[in-house]
């Protein structure tokens, strides 16, 4: 395999490998902190009913921080986006990835408009999920 179609595969599966990865991350930060935010809210938002079992006014006050804390950041990472972007570039370099295993190494010109598509994608990643 020529050295341009090998070096292009090795970055694309070293994004895929760290977007997958990231991927992930986010979609655990996304689902923990929608839970622990929902979970808390009903307990704050509860609070009178909840006196019988809970007489420490100091865990209503806690959770109300961690709610207001938590959605504050929840609003800032945005993390359900940046999982659901991070898939979606993984996927279009996956693909990407295929069709370079397809092409004719011996072809420059084709090698570079994959190299010019990955560019693409990397550029839009950045823009739309790196804040």
């Amino acid at each position: 395999m020529p050295l341009m179609k090998q070096d292009l595969k090795i970055v694309i599966m070293q994004y895929v490998k760290s977007w997958r990865t990231m991927g992930r991350l986010y979609a655990w930060i996304s689902v923990f902190m929608r839970g622990s935010l929902i979970i808390a809210s009903a307990l704050v938002a509860a609070k009178a009913g909840l006196k019988t079992l809970i007489t420490d006014d100091l865990t209503f006050a806690a959770l109300s921080v961690f709610v207001a804390a938590g959605t504050a950041l929840e609003a800032w990472l945005k993390p359900r986006e940046k999982w659901k972007g991070f898939m979606a570039d993984r996927e279009d370099s996956e693909d990407l990835l295929m069709r370079l295993d397809e092409a004719d190494a011996n072809d420059p010109k084709a090698i570079d408009e994959y190299r010019k598509e990955f560019q693409t994608i990397l550029t839009k990643h950045r823009e739309k999920y790196v804040f």
